[in-house]
């Protein structure tokens, strides 16, 4: 190949670090030596502090044709701090990526690449602030959507409508007829009642089993599992298995959500049954799945069978089902790499997100002996309680909506957060977990506060969601 034909290096560069609220124009700086050209494009992406991470892409191409093969080295310098790489051309595109972790203070580092026997470019590029991530709006004059899911790498989105119905979007549209309506059997006529939650059993794209969880028509919390054949737009509403009843005896305080973790274990969250201050003693009361987070199995031979290392099996006055306790509303949890989350809505001192690994069982969240750290009955003996990850006072928001930890593509600098928000403040908060510590604690200020935020969603690409007042909007990139 010769030295004289017509050659390109493009290099993509993603950098950031909260340094600035407006990203630096790239500026690019050419050998004279060499005829080759080099661009900077592409948006820039966030991370933030305490994860300065420069990521670009190399790529080369000799009159517009991939050269797979060749041999790339370059290296990152910001102030006395010079870091090294060497790569293959690996990509069918002529692309090979670099990563190179250090500390990013400044608003701009230098880059050099060499392209072996090709030549070598240095430029700069700029930190952004992450301003570029926004709220895409996908659906709207939906009733009252209360959760948005999907089975792994199914691009269909299956959207919970608390008044009863669960509908998809699908190829951008959605469609008529609902995948499931269970509005006959739902009942709605408190706020807080209504159909909460889904979740599709592993496996579902063999075998079509997935799990709704809803407020009958006397109040009761009821979880049960339905059939479609897999791919079907529509579930067989005659496939009803109850799995689990739970009396519960007001209005409120009804939890509602269905995740599966580790080992096909089906985790729910149930409140501790309604009213102020706990009146029936459910949150501490280890006899009654009020209040409480279920760990259960489901079972094709029956309702589901109890998992032998739930922490109170065979122990007298105390329900198998339970993995914590402590609860008074939980409005969400999060499995992420072993840990759990759980945000759990106060009364009214605090809001709290509790976090612990999956394999410590026997937790109890402190309710209603405990609002977040706070002690409510005069003398609390903290070593028996979780205190919370985090948590905020009446004066930042009213009840708190749980999120997810993105493990999408889209948002590489997402990835790892939590992402969480306030049902009636609207604000939009995350943080990343680093050795069992909240870190990289962030209000996205430049979203807008949104109306009755209601809850998050993942589809079946991780990619992540939030619903409030009827409508659907997703995480993106700006255009």
């Amino acid at each position: 190949m010769s030295a004289r034909r017509a050659s390109t290096f493009v290099v993509l560069a993603l950098f950031s670090a909260a340094c600035s609220d407006i990203p630096v124009t790239p500026q690019l700086h050419e050998d004279a030596h060499v005829a080759n050209l080099i661009t900077v494009s592409g948006d820039n992406q966030v991370r933030w502090v305490g994860e300065k991470l420069a990521a670009f892409t190399v790529r080369v191409t000799d009159n517009g044709v991939p050269v797979v093969g060749a041999p790339v080295t370059w290296n990152v310098t910001q102030g006395s701090v010079t870091l090294w790489r060497k790569a293959l051309v690996t990509g069918s595109d002529g692309a090979a990526a670099a990563y190179a972790t250090m500390p990013l203070t400044a608003q701009l580092i230098t880059i050099t690449a060499e392209v072996t026997g090709w030549g070598t470019h240095t430029f700069h590029a700029g930190v952004a602030d992450g301003t570029d991530i926004v709220l895409d709006t996908i659906l709207v004059g939906l009733s009252r959507p209360v959760y948005a899911t999907a089975p792994m790498g199914d691009p269909r989105l299956f959207i919970v409508e608390q008044t009863g119905r669960i509908k998809i979007l699908k190829n951008g549209g959605l469609l008529a007829t609902p995948f499931l309506d269970l509005t006959a059997k739902v009942s709605t006529n408190a706020n807080e009642r209504g159909l909460f939650s889904m979740a599709f059993q592993p496996g579902y794209s063999t075998y079509g089993y997935f799990f709704v969880y809803y407020t009958d028509l006397n109040g009761d919390l009821r979880i049960e599992r339905y059939h479609a054949n897999p791919g079907a737009d529509v579930a067989d509403p005659a496939s009803a298995k109850l799995v689990l009843s739970i009396q519960h005896p007001s209005g409120n305080h009804n939890g509602g959500h269905l995740l599966f973790g580790p080992a096909s274990m089906l985790y729910i969250p149930t409140g501790d049954g309604g009213g102020a201050n706990d009146p029936f003693g459910n949150g501490q009361n280890l006899n009654t799945l009020l209040g409480k987070l279920i760990r259960i199995a489901p079972s094709s031979s029956g309702p589901y069978r109890i998992p032998t290392s739930n922490p109170y099996v065979g122990q007298s006055g105390a329900r198998p089902e339970i993995w914590a306790s402590g609860l008074r509303n939980p409005w969400r949890i999060a499995i992420d790499r072993g840990w759990l989350y759980v945000a759990d809505v106060g009364q009214d001192a605090r809001e709290e997100i509790n976090l612990r690994r999956l394999d410590e069982p026997a937790l109890n969240y402190g309710w209603s002996d405990m609002e977040g750290s706070l002690c409510r009955i005069g003398s609390c003996d903290l070593s028996k309680y979780t205190l919370p990850l985090v948590e905020y006072d009446h004066s930042q928001g009213c009840s708190i909506i749980g999120g997810f930890v993105y493990r999408g593509s889209a948002l590489p600098e997402l990835v790892g957060h939590y992402v969480y928000s306030d049902f009636c403040s609207g604000w939009i908060r995350s943080f990343k977990l680093s050795s069992g510590q909240a870190t990289i604690q962030r209000e996205w200020t430049h979203l807008p506060h949104l109306s009755l935020v209601a809850s998050f969603g993942i589809d079946g690409a991780n990619e992540l969601y939030i619903m409030g007042d009827g409508r659907l909007m997703k995480f993106v990139r700006r255009p």
